[in-house]
């Protein structure tokens, strides 16, 4: 399962939704800022970046990075 993390008004958030969505790529949305515990797990692992995307808990990529979506 893919886990993208998300912050409010994040252009590259949305565009890395989209692609997943288009890819018919199922994920788990999560935004950190409505959850400060998430939050501070992600900058304990020194994810600074979002959009950040996890797949079945191990980090994947952070950012928009349309060519490593297309892996998934």
């Amino acid at each position: 399962m893919i886990t993208l993390y998300t912050k409010d008004n994040c252009v590259q958030c949305k565009a890395t939704e989209r692609l997943l969505k288009q890819l018919g790529i199922k994920y788990l949305e999560i935004n950190i800022e409505h959850n400060e515990k998430v939050r501070e797990r992600l900058k304990s692992i020194n994810i600074k970046q979002t959009p950040a995307l996890f797949r079945d808990g191990k980090f994947l990529f952070s950012g928009f990075q349309p060519s490593e979506v297309k892996k998934l």
